[in-house]
């Protein structure tokens, strides 16, 4: 991406000194544009240390003008630079940037509660109480609903926030794909999860907890097999991520966000099933304590109760391989007390194999495989209960570690059987419980499984009964607040509670007709353990003991036959019951089966659905961005082409437009159009102009020509006498020359005709002996000739007269615009 195209580019040894040129000419944009050309030219792709400082100068550049998409394209051409190199460097000019965007966010922070503070007071001499608002103040908030400092956060603040969002996603983009920049991508992602504490940003720290969570998966699933190996063997690597995610983890939890919680505890569970490897027991104690406190928020008391269970395992272990080798008490009771009240607020009547789900197997399997996720996350195979976890409590011996108010709990709600008292000894612990932070939220849940247990065991004696007993059974609840919850019982198809509620009498009547076998194997054996004492005493009382009588041995035979037709009998019955119960376990294999193969099926239809959405959207996304970035470069261009405009003149009605209508910048069409008619009216008025200059040549020249030709006729006569008078003296010192020149020539002949005879006489001779007759015949025709000349030498001269010069021609004026 080149921001700007041709202009010049410096050397990296002179970029920096001329950008600080620029800037001390208050032209920051055009430095700017000067060094983001050296580092995103291709002549300079081995690093320097002059590059450093410029890169630097180009961080700090873009940071006074809030330009994040200059900043991150510097930061992409200097990795390619340097990554191989120097990444010490890189490391030092990503940690400039976000520090000082980081301040910089700071400081507007600042800035806005000062302008909020100063802008909320009227009076500035008022004291103490007495400083009210001002009125505009009042009427801004009664119109928008908004205070004065969510107007001068959104003013100051509010574009800063958004940069230094930016400046964390430029970080991670550019530090992500490099193995050797990791440490500083998790240090940028801890700094951007504390970003989105800080300034509670609740949307933004869900898209960078997709965007962590993306970059992670991708590097994972495109990585080679000798980076892997180095990866899991890299035990720096783990704790780096697992320290992010930890991170993660308690922003989440911090701004309530508890489905991004649940999803960070699944990466957390991802990252040490993918590197095998088992984290640190405080982090796995803060792993299962947010876990703990997921689980609560989405009341799901059976895996909290779990949770607790395992917190307070790693508690125990961490205090056991302390240095001092102690613990602390209070803090021991606190997570054992934990531990029991989270394991006695499991509702009992909530079963998954209730005889209202037995048919219901979809329902049944879809919540079988989420519990089984939830049970992977919490380090188990199997799927917890409550009376496993019940079987655990009692095994690890917690409840004498709890406090002594709470020792005797476990007794009066699950060994008990004393209907009439249980509900009214809950009051006592629960004030208990008020008084420590940490058990008070199990207070309410407490008392709601009390009052159902207390509902079971009255079901068991009684037939029907006043509601105002059964009220007075439960001190706590209110027959408004009892009936809904005897109700949601009743609906959860719960076997040892059938109630009636007659509201025209005013009675509940118990029914027991849905008793299992197994409750009442349990109360028969309960009750012949009771009566068993009460009968030995009455029959030793009524009747003495006898001397027993030795049977007949016929007896011990026919006893002895009968016993092996019995036993024959049940073998029988026990091999049909068996193949019974193969053939019926086979269906409801076969069936559950199916079942799994149609819920797989169906959830890879789900996650299909899930990713082409998720595509769908990421399209979108893009779509939208890059019509965000053409509205922005269009703005960009329209923005330069009024300032181009508004320097020309004539423009002076688009400055006026602009302030009415801030809107009339952006249309680029406008503007286009604007400048269409500046241009063409510059051209008419320069034609117009050039029109007007062409008529006043004219009219000069013409009025140039008038005055001239009176004084060119004059000097036309006074050139003609000149000549005239030269014509005649030339032709007179001629006539004087041609004579004296013809009086010599008579003379010279003269003198010369003397020696004439002797020449012709020589001349004769010699003739004679070249050519003989001939010569004799053509010495007469030059004779002849002579004789010719002398005659034409001795003709008088001609006298002739100068000729006149010739009178130059004068042409009518004609005008520049009619000429050819």
């Amino acid at each position: 991406m080149n921001f700007n195209q041709g202009a010049q580019t410096y050397k990296p040894e002179n970029a920096l000194k001329r950008a600080e040129e620029l800037i001390a000419q208050e032209q920051p944009t055009r430095a700017l544009n000067a060094l983001h050309d050296v580092i995103s030219n291709r002549k300079y792709r081995v690093w320097q240390a002059c590059l450093e400082d410029i890169m630097l100068k180009h961080i700090e550049l873009c940071l006074d003008l809030r330009k994040g998409k200059h900043a991150r394209d510097g930061l992409i051409q200097y990795r390619a630079i340097c990554q191989q190199v120097n990444v010490g460097s890189l490391e030092k000019v990503i940690h400039h940037f976000l520090d000082q965007a980081e301040s910089r966010a700071q400081k507007a922070q600042v800035s806005s509660e000062d302008m909020a503070s100063s802008l909320a007071i009227q009076d500035l001499e008022a004291e103490g109480e007495t400083m009210e608002e001002a009125p505009e103040t009042l009427m801004m908030r009664a119109v928008s609903g908004e205070t004065t400092k969510d107007r001068t956060d959104r003013e100051i603040l509010m574009p800063w926030i958004k940069f230094l969002w930016e400046s964390y996603r430029t970080a991670l983009d550019v530090t992500r794909t490099n193995p050797k920049l990791e440490t500083i991508y998790h240090d940028t992602a801890k700094k951007a999860f504390s970003f989105c504490q800080r300034y509670q940003r609740k949307v933004e720290f869900r898209r960078l907890c997709e965007l962590v969570r993306l970059h992670h998966l991708t590097n994972f699933k495109f990585a080679n097999p000798e980076q892997r190996a180095t990866l899991l063997s890299n035990a720096d690597s783990f704790n780096r991520f697992m320290e992010t995610r930890f991170k993660q983890l308690q922003v989440a939890t911090h701004l309530d966000m508890w489905q991004e919680a649940y999803k960070s505890i699944e990466d957390i569970h991802g990252i040490i099933t993918f590197f095998k490897k088992t984290p640190p027991a405080k982090q796995s104690i803060e792993y299962f304590d947010k876990l703990m406190k997921v689980f609560w928020v989405a009341q799901n008391f059976l895996f909290h109760a779990y949770a607790c269970v395992k917190f307070h395992n790693y508690a125990m272990l961490s205090y056991a391989g302390g240095k001092s080798g102690k613990k602390d008490p209070e803090e021991a009771q606190i997570v054992a007390s934990k531990v029991l009240l989270s394991i006695l607020c499991v509702p009992f009547w909530e079963r998954q194999n209730s005889s209202r789900q037995k048919d219901e197997l979809f329902v049944f399997n879809m919540n079988r495989e989420k519990n089984m996720k939830i049970t992977t996350l919490l380090g188990s195979s199997t799927i917890p209960t409550r009376g496993s976890l019940l079987m655990d409590l009692q095994n690890r011996k917690i409840t004498e570690q709890v406090y002594p108010e709470l020792q005797g709990l476990y007794e009066l709600m699950e060994v008990d059987f004393d209907p009439l008292n249980l509900c009214h000894k809950i009051p006592a612990i629960t004030a208990f419980m008020a008084e420590k932070p940490q058990l008070k939220p199990y207070t309410e849940f407490l008392q709601r499984v009390a009052a159902v247990r207390m509902v079971e065991q009255v079901c068991k004696v009684y037939d029907t009964m006043k509601v105002e007993e059964l009220c007075k059974l439960c001190p706590y609840y209110t027959f408004a607040e009892l009936e809904p919850l005897l109700v949601k019982v009743a609906k959860s198809g719960y076997p040892g509670i059938n109630v009636a509620i007659s509201h025209q009498t005013g009675t509940i009547t118990f029914t027991d007709t849905q008793m299992s076998t197994d409750t009442l194997s349990g109360e028969l054996a309960l009750l012949n353990r009771r009566l068993e004492p009460v009968i030995n005493q009455c029959v030793s009382a009524v009747c003495p003991p006898k001397k027993r009588t030795a049977l007949p041995p016929q007896y011990f035979q026919v006893l002895a036959r009968q016993l092996e037709v019995e036993r024959s009998a049940i073998l029988e019955r026990k091999r049909v019951i068996e193949e019974r119960k193969e053939k019926q376990e086979q269906m409801e294999m076969d069936k559950a089966r199916e079942m799994d193969i149609e819920e797989v099926k169906k959830q890879e239809d789900l996650k299909a659905a899930e990713m082409r959405r998720m595509q769908e959207e990421a399209a979108q996304r893009e779509v939208l961005r890059r019509k965000q970035q053409e509205q922005e470069e269009a703005e960009n261009q329209s923005r330069a082409l009024f300032s181009e405009i508004v320097t020309q003149k004539g423009a002076s009605h688009l400055k006026k437009a602009v302030k009415v209508d801030e809107s009339i910048i952006k249309d680029q069409d406008r503007l286009v159009e604007e400048a269409k008619k500046l241009i063409t009216n510059a051209r008419e008025e320069r034609d117009k102009r050039l029109k007007e200059e062409l008529k006043r040549l004219d009219y000069f020249e013409r009025a140039c020509r008038e005055e001239e030709r009176p004084m060119l006729q004059k000097l036309w006569q006074q050139k003609v006498e000149q000549e005239k008078e030269a014509s005649a003296k030339n032709f007179e010192s001629s006539r004087a020359t041609h004579r004296a020149a013809w009086e010599h020539g008579i003379a010279e002949k003269k003198r010369l005709s003397k020696m004439k005879p002797y020449w012709d006489k020589f001349r004769k001779k010699v003739l004679a002996q070249r050519r003989g007759g001939e010569e004799s015949e053509e010495e007469e025709e030059e004779v002849e000739e002579e004789a010719e000349e002398e005659v034409v030498q001795e003709e008088p001269e001609v006298e002739t007269k100068p000729a006149e010069p010739e009178k130059p021609k004068v042409a009518a004026w004609v005008p520049r615009h009619q000429r050819q």
